[in-house]
């Protein structure tokens, strides 16, 4: 029963229940389980897999957590037993070889403990040796801790094979001992260990190596308690110097066990060798084993065992004991008979309580506490006696002796066989039972906690992650099912709306609206987003059903016009075979006339709407719409209009071999077996778009199809070729099973040729037709566009003509893929051969080497020569006349592929033309115009009247003379302007306008001059003359005058003076300087409105005229708008 409760209790088996809890889940709610609109545990097998793969993961984590912890047995008693030694100087060589004797007793029983497990025989819990506890037994020498192992009745799993003797010795232990009993590992350090009074260096290295072995193998928890054992004949025979020697270096060895080790160890005080004190042995004769089995002495509370008030605790406990032997005391006198031994029973109790105060004072210094060192767990004391042996100490006798000066009594040895005593019980009971409450190694447990807590957090943020994902997918699906629900409300509204008799064009949109809603849900769920899926995907459900709406719209709209649509298609398309065949199948087949077997019938593209066009959005719509209803079996067959079938058959009967071809080239095209023919993936050709684009607006992805290439002649059209006499007796149903058409077969396949031929070369010829050179905008794109087609650049026309020369060069018999009798479609492909001869040519014969030369000479002459402007046009304008001549010559495709950009590139080259010059003219206007008139004028007088700097005259001489600045640059550069950008003309126009009329005023004669007449208009009546100088010209004027005459002057001239004189005698003449020498342009400061005022003169005024002059050069300057910016175009 307890073997039973004890599996019970195992970790294994409380996980095989919860193993069981999971598969009992799984197996009832599996079928629930949905994962991307799928139900992978609805199959009893299935389940069946999980349940049992969960089981043997399971199975597999408990044999590997076996295998772990064997192998972490074997390597720990490896490495215990590992003998490798580092190289040592001489003087730590004893300390190593100490280390290393540490486990040399253990090398016998390595190998049987590996693999061996620890334990109860009668339990089920067993354990590998590191899982044991282990504890540490230390005290100075001869204190009987081997002794006392010996005699403990533990349990040796080894002492059968090979007997304890083999593991430990009786005798005094050298080194260290390891005991191995089914409950713990017990370490028996030698006693020179703990006092270190031998050899102090060697003692000391070899513990602390000792601890450090522990703390390495044993990481956690190195050890679960100290038991430290001291003799009761040292503690009364031992003088009070040597034990306070020997309770200090205990204290010491618990210390650095603490400090080492890192953890907080239980200490159990045992004194042993107890029989050694006098009447020990006659008053625990009369005990059985069993008794003798259990604790003689003190364990202290948890609460209390730390070593803070230890000495008032002990005597305490102490005097309980004490109680506790007076108490037994007249018992065993009672049966006791011998005198001597009646004696020894009533002193024991005295013999005992001699010891108190002693052990107290020993204990106090051991467990004393320290300011510096971690509190001691002191967890009690005991006595012990492992066998009676030596003569026993009577410390009563032996001091009343001492006392009165009389002879000691000598006691007897013992004799017999000796028992041991309150040792198994200790152990087993009380310190093994205790082996959890040692702390463990704090910096391991710290280290182990962040990884824990690492872990912890890996684990939550991946559960919250998991979560949150899970939460985006259900949120992206509930989306998802809205959508649908609200875009389904609003279809079926529509189609309750939708009338059965309406035409197919009111109709078709809602078809439209609702086959792009089925293709949108049929693209998401191809490739539908991970986020949305994770176990809740309801995108395959939803687009199953949003199929099904549209083929009940299909049925419901398209079926009741199939009829009269099919009726109307066929009579207006009863001359065009190749649509009539199909359109007539169709009908015959929804009104289920086919044979059973037949596959359904596809109809290409017609002219639903009878525009003229049957490629046009509406009838290929229509068309997709039709096709997708014909995958449906026929039901509810129509009725068939016999005249128009008749008439239907007929026609088509009269040109079978037309029909058979469109029958082989309907079956062929878009064929998966030999891929379409794409001009971009030909070699070199990936670039094409660079250069060429296609006048269709198709991409370059969309060819030639299959059919027409020589793959396709080889495997399309050959195969289908030598069935078709199998294939119109297929298809005899739609026609009435006719056998006129199956009269002349040779004449059959021999138009099949011809239509094949004609299809073939005019496949070809409209690629070829359908590509074009991209339009030339610029220099830049043009230099682009050019580049690839030049030689150097690997030649997109020579590429373009060898894609060309690959599917349609038949020259070569022997490569020509005939099979059987169609040796006679020989002649087709010469055909074909010859069609394209010419352009064959031109890459065989290398015949485009100077056209590709000119397109060369042409892009370097657009990227490089025309930016240099109107003087380097010219060698561009040659290669343009070159080019077009060598075109000419070329054959028809080529011709068209370059003149329209040889006629572009004209344009561009007068337009580049014009760039170039115009960007010379604005520097030359900048150099030669612009900068020396701001620099001359700008924010000088007279073109800034604010000014106080006038212009220098001679500058401006030298800018607005004949042959001057102004006048040169004209000359120079505006003969002609067509070359030039009209507004930048216009804008240097304008000043040169404005310099020619300065020109006129100022140069009239051909230099700088200025003829002006002064007339003096009134002046003060005190005034009697005044003499005004321009220059060195003087004239007086009499302002009391009756005649006033004008008087001539010249400028420029410099200084202006006056002098007044006055009528009053006693008034001196007056002398004022209006414009000193310097100021050249002093004259024209002074006149305002024509006249001249000298208010110190009584406000003389003088009016100024010039007469040989067109216009007033004095208001000239205000009307000027160009001198006075001097800007120059940009």
């Amino acid at each position: 029963m307890k073997k039973i409760f004890g599996i019970l209790k195992q970790s294994w088996f409380q996980s095989l229940q919860g193993v069981i809890a999971i598969s009992a889940l799984i197996w009832f709610l599996g079928p629930l389980l949905g994962f991307g609109g799928r139900l992978p545990f609805e199959s009893r097998q299935n389940r069946m897999i999980l349940i049992l793969a969960i089981a043997v993961i399971w199975a597999l984590y408990y044999l590997w957590k076996a295998f772990r912890a064997r192998q972490k047995n074997k390597q720990m008693l490896d490495q215990i037993s590992d003998d490798s030694k580092p190289s040592l100087s001489p003087e730590d060589e004893a300390t190593d070889n100490e280390i290393g004797h540490l486990d040399s007793r253990l090398k016998e029983a390595v190998e049987a403990l590996k693999g061996v497990r620890l334990g109860d025989k009668q339990s089920s819990d067993k354990q590998y040796l590191y899982q044991l506890p282990w504890y540490i037994i230390i005290g100075p020498p001869g204190a009987g801790k081997t002794t006392l192992l010996a005699n403990s009745e533990l349990e040796f799993p080894l002492s059968e094979k090979y007997g304890k003797e083999a593991l430990h010795g009786v005798g005094g232990t050298r080194n260290c001992d390891w005991w191995f009993t089914n409950d713990a590992v017990l370490l028996d350090t030698a006693g020179r260990y703990t006092t270190q009074d031998s050899n102090k260096n060697v003692d000391k290295g070899s513990w602390l190596g000792f601890l450090d072995l522990l703390k390495k193998y044993r990481g956690r928890q190195p050890i679960n308690g100290v038991i430290v054992a001291i003799s009761l004949v040292d503690m009364m025979k031992l003088s009070e110097d040597a034990l306070e020697s020997h309770a200090n270096s205990i204290k010491d060895r618990i210390t650095e066990l603490y400090e080492q080790l890192n953890i907080t160890i239980p200490v159990y005080m045992m004194f042993t060798k107890s029989d050694l004190l006098a009447g020990f042995s006659d008053y625990f004769d009369d005990i059985n084993r069993e008794d003798r089995k259990q604790v003689w002495g003190t364990t202290f509370p948890l609460n209390e065992s730390s070593s803070v008030n230890n000495t008032e605790l002990f005597i305490k406990e102490f005097e309980l004991l004490e109680d506790r032997i007076h108490g037994q005391v007249l018992s065993k006198l009672e049966k006791e008979r011998d005198l001597e031994r009646r004696q020894a029973i009533y002193l024991f109790p005295q013999q005992f309580s001699s010891l108190k105060l002693k052990m107290n004072d020993f204990l106090g210094k051991v467990f004393q506490d320290s300011q510096f060192h971690k509190p001691i767990m002191f967890r009690g004391y005991y006595f012990t006696s492992a066998t009676q042996e030596g003569t026993s100490i009577d410390r009563i006798m032996g001091s009343l002796a001492s006392g009165f000066g009389i002879a000691r009594q000598q006691l007897s040895n013992f004799s017999g066989q000796g028992k041991s005593f309150f040792i198994n019980g200790l152990l087993k009971d009380v310190i093994f039972k205790e082996s959890g409450l040692a702390g463990v190694n704090r910096k391991f447990v710290k280290k182990m906690q962040w990884v824990r807590n690492g872990l912890t957090i890996v684990i939550g943020l991946a559960t919250i992650a998991v979560a949150g994902l899970w939460f985006n997918s259900y949120q992206q699906n509930q989306k998802l099912i809205d959508e649908y629900e609200q875009q389904v409300k609003v279809i079926e509204n529509q189609i309750e709306a939708v009338p059965y008799k309406g035409t197919l064009e009111d109709q078709l949109p809602l078809l439209n609206q609702l086959k792009r809603l089925t293709q949108s849900y049929s693209d998401i769920t191809e490739n539908p987003s991970i986020f949305a899926r994770l176990g809740l995907y309801q995108g395959d459900s939803l687009r199953l059903i949003m199929d099904e709406r549209y083929r009940e719209l299909l049925r419901k709209i398209l079926r009741p016009h199939a009829k009269a649509n099919l009726e109307e298609l066929i009579s207006k398309n009863i001359d065009n075979p190749t649509a009539l065949f199909g359109l007539l199948k169709t009908y015959l087949y929804l009104a289920g006339e086919a044979p059973a077997g037949a596959t359904s019938p596809s109809i290409g593209n017609v002219d639903w709407d009878g525009d003229g066009n049957s490629n046009d959005d509406q009838d290929v719509t229509l068309s997709g719409h039709f096709n997708a209803l014909l995958k449906e079996p026929p039901s509810d067959p129509i009725t068939v209009d016999e005249g128009l079938v008749s008439q239907a058959r007929e026609l088509l009967s009269n040109d079978p071999a037309k029909l058979a071809y469109i029958q082989l080239k309907n079956g062929a095209l878009n064929s998966p077996i030999v891929p379409d023919f794409k001009i971009a993936e030909f070699e070199g050709l990936s670039s094409i778009s660079s250069s060429f684009e296609r006048k269709s607006g198709n991409p370059f992805l969309v060819g030639i199809p299959s059919l027409f290439t020589k793959e396709g002649f080889s495997k399309l059209f050959l195969p289908k070729y030598n069935d078709i006499v199998k294939n119109l007796k297929e298809d005899r149903w739609v026609l009435g099973d006719s056998q006129q058409i199956l009269s002349d077969t040779g004449t059959i396949k021999s138009t099949i040729q011809q239509l094949y031929q004609d299809d073939y070369i005019q496949t070809w010829s409209n690629l070829l037709l359908d590509l074009q050179i991209r339009p030339l905008e610029n220099t830049k794109q043009a230099s682009e566009i050019l580049r690839p087609l030049t030689a150097d650049s690997g030649n997109l026309f020579t590429h373009i003509l060898k894609a060309l020369q690959s599917e349609t060069d038949f020259s070569d018999d022997n490569k020509l893929p005939l099979i059987g009798d169609a040796i006679e479609l020989k002649k087709t492909l010469k055909v074909v051969d010859s069609h394209f001869k010419p352009l064959h040519k031109l890459v065989a014969e290398d015949q485009l080497k100077e056209t590709m030369q000119l397109i060369d000479d042409l892009y370097k002459g657009l990227y490089q020569d025309i930016s240099g402007g109107k003087g380097t046009s010219d060698k561009v304008k040659t290669t343009l006349a070159e080019l077009n001549a060598a075109v000419d010559k070329l054959p028809e495709i080529m011709r068209i592929w370059l003149n329209k950009p040889i006629l572009e590139a004209k344009q561009i080259i007068g337009i580049e033309v014009t760039k170039g010059a115009t960007k010379e003219l604005i520097q030359a206007a900048g150099a030669d115009l612009c900068e020396p008139c701001e620099k001359a004028f700008k924010n000088k007088f007279p073109f800034n009247q604010r000014s106080k700097k006038g212009v220098d005259i001679s500058e401006f001489n030298n800018f607005f003379a004949i042959g001057g600045v102004a006048d040169t640059f004209k000359k120079s550069n505006l003969k002609e302007t067509d070359d030039f950008d009209p507004s930048v003309v216009k804008t240097l126009d304008n000043m040169l306008a404005e310099s020619e009329r300065l020109r006129s005023v100022f140069f009239s004669a051909g230099n700088l001059n200025i003829n002006l007449t002064l007339k003096l208009i009134s002046a003060s009546p005190d005034v009697e003359k005044i003499q005004l100088s321009i220059g060195s010209t003087k004239n007086n004027f009499f302002p009391g005058s009756a005649i006033r005459p004008q008087e001539v002057y010249s400028w420029p001239a410099s200084p202006i003076t006056a002098v007044a004189n006055f009528r009053n005698p006693a008034i001196a003449p007056k002398f004022i300087t209006l414009a000193d020498a310097t100021d050249q342009w002093g004259l024209f400061k002074l006149v305002r409105n024509d006249q001249i005022r000298i208010p110190a003169f009584g406000n003389a005024v003088f009016e100024v005229k010039t007469p040989t002059l067109k216009e007033n050069p004095f208001k000239f300057f205000s009307k000027m708008k160009a001198l006075k910016s001097c800007r120059c175009p940009k």
